[in-house]
């Protein structure tokens, strides 16, 4: 399993908390870590994730819109389901 899938947990994670503390711009650097990373790492899935990068990536674009509007309620929430494909990216792993 690439590191980089735990590096985007961590990232996810560390977003929530953040904007939970009202410090947005990090969680703004955060979103932006976690597009970087994505960048670095969707060309380089096996088969099986591949399948599954399209709804990571609209996951992530969703959150990034709910940070640029500061909407804490819609990044609780969002940020369920950006975890839930990112286990499903893992389990293209195992």
């Amino acid at each position: 399993m690439p590191t980089d899938l735990n590096r985007l947990d961590y990232l996810g994670h560390a977003m929530v908390l953040n904007v939970q503390k009202g410090d947005w711009t990090t969680a703004a650097n955060n979103i932006g870590e976690i597009k970087n990373v994505w960048a670095r790492l969707e060309p380089n899935l096996n088969s099986t994730a591949q399948q599954s990068a399209a709804s990571y990536e609209a996951s992530i674009n969703v959150l990034s819109g709910d940070i640029t509007k500061q909407d804490a309620k819609a990044v609780g929430s969002d940020s369920i389901e950006l975890q839930k494909q990112l286990d499903t990216l893992a389990m293209a792993y195992y």
